[in-house]
């Protein structure tokens, strides 16, 4: 039999619970000792295993390393066929299977702890006595385990082939789907991360595209280029109200130039942008303004009394110049007459 070690463990490739659940239903109807073993010795599963061997053989040193010599005998001629069958020198006789999952051992598949033949019981009376075992304690155990013919243990092998054939192939289909659904993790998880690299471009074309320029003092520009649609209006609102905000602006020029079609739901989002700037202390000029779009704002019928327009950067640029003089002169005369009224008290 070639056969590899299987990168994967066999709590991986087989459904433990289940395995456990099935093999007690088959020793309620057999009695047959049943055990599952991995590929480092640990046996997740051990179903009516005999008492002459758990509480005599394997407690004294003696009777163990016939039993570690017997393990390790059935190891050796495991890939030599289907199942490796070995009569240990305490005269009991162990099978085991290999499960192999597309051609990789995953684990051993054992049963047997049976007599093949009716039991030397001068042999074991003498070796009760030399290691100390309770002799009638010893016997019921010894006479507890049953005698097999060759054909009762052919079929019972036959059985057993079958079903670790069985197991295998459930364990190459939830193998399969295991790997199925890693592939489909990676894939969601190669997806998700261009889905947030698309985001974050996104953004950042957002904010490249709808850029906050202070040009002088208190007054900022906003050059727009290209369609505004309702995503794009909403990042214009945020990063106009931030830079206000953050620059202390008191005047604002939105030029709007580079727009190719301005209509009644592009019209509607810049007075929603210049309320929101309002609130915030900050007056809004509408600049670049093309004679085709201003037709077509008066046909759509949509008021632009709301806000201050130019035709173009420069036009605003001055109007925003005289705004902000104008209340620096006011706020100097009024700071001025302050300090003499203080003066005069």
């Amino acid at each position: 039999m070639n056969t590899t070690q299987s990168p994967y463990s066999l709590a991986e490739v087989i459904d433990i619970d289940r395995v456990r659940e099935l093999l007690r239903t088959v020793h309620g109807s057999t009695g047959d000792t049943l055990a599952v073993m991995d590929r480092d010795n640990n046996i997740p599963i051990a179903i009516g295993f005999q008492d002459v061997c758990v509480n005599f053989h394997r407690k004294n040193p003696i009777t163990e390393a016939k039993c570690v010599q017997a393990s390790a005998k059935i190891h050796e001629k495991l890939f030599d066929g289907p199942y490796a069958m070995y009569e240990c020198p305490n005269g009991i006789v162990d099978i085991a299977f290999p499960i192999v999952i597309s051609d990789q051992y995953v684990g051993t598949f054992w049963t047997g702890q049976v007599f093949i033949r009716e039991p030397d019981w001068g042999f074991f009376e003498r070796q009760g006595r030399e290691l100390g075992f309770d002799q009638t304690a010893y016997v019921e155990a010894l006479r507890r385990v049953p005698v097999r013919s060759q054909s009762e243990l052919s079929r019972s092998i036959a059985f057993y082939q079958n079903l670790v054939g069985f197991i295998g192939e459930v364990g190459f289909h939830r193998l399969q789907q295991a790997t199925a659904e890693a592939r489909l993790r990676q894939e969601i998880e190669v997806i998700q991360k261009q889905e947030d690299l698309i985001r974050r471009q996104t953004s950042a074309i957002l904010e490249m595209s709808t850029p906050v320029i202070e040009v002088w003092g208190e007054i900022l520009v906003m050059p727009l280029i290209g369609t505004v649609d309702t995503q794009r209006a909403q990042q214009i609102i945020e990063n106009l109200l931030e830079a206000i905000v953050k620059k202390s602006a008191s005047v604002v020029i939105m030029d709007i130039t580079g727009v190719p079609v301005v209509d009644t739901k592009v019209a509607n989002h810049f007075i929603k942008t210049i309320d929101a700037a309002r609130m915030l202390g900050a007056e809004v000029i509408l600049t670049g303004v093309s004679p085709h779009n201003a037709q077509t704002l008066v046909k759509l019928g949509v008021d632009l009394t709301r806000m201050a327009t130019k035709s173009s950067l420069q036009a605003g640029l001055k109007l925003a110049f005289e705004m902000t003089q104008n209340r620096v002169v006011k706020e100097t005369s009024t700071t001025l007459h302050r300090a003499r009224s203080l003066s005069h008290d």
